[in-house]
């Protein structure tokens, strides 16, 4: 699952740039999170400005307020 979350980071990283903040990323837990948004910093030198990580609960919680 790390490689994939690394392929994915470096993905948008390279087509998008580091300025994420109107994305939002849904993964089935916390951790995934946090591991893609350790990805994403070392992705580029740059400053990133990240992108809002929800899990699915979370995502589904929102939609349903």
């Amino acid at each position: 699952m790390q490689s994939y979350l690394r392929s994915l980071a470096q993905v948008f990283i390279h087509n998008i740039g580091p300025d994420l903040s109107s994305y939002t990323f849904i993964f089935p837990n916390h951790r995934a999170g946090l591991f893609f948004r350790k990805y994403l910093a070392e992705s580029t030198s740059q400053t990133i400005f990240t992108p809002k990580i929800l899990t699915i609960n979370e995502c589904f919680a929102s939609l349903t307020h």
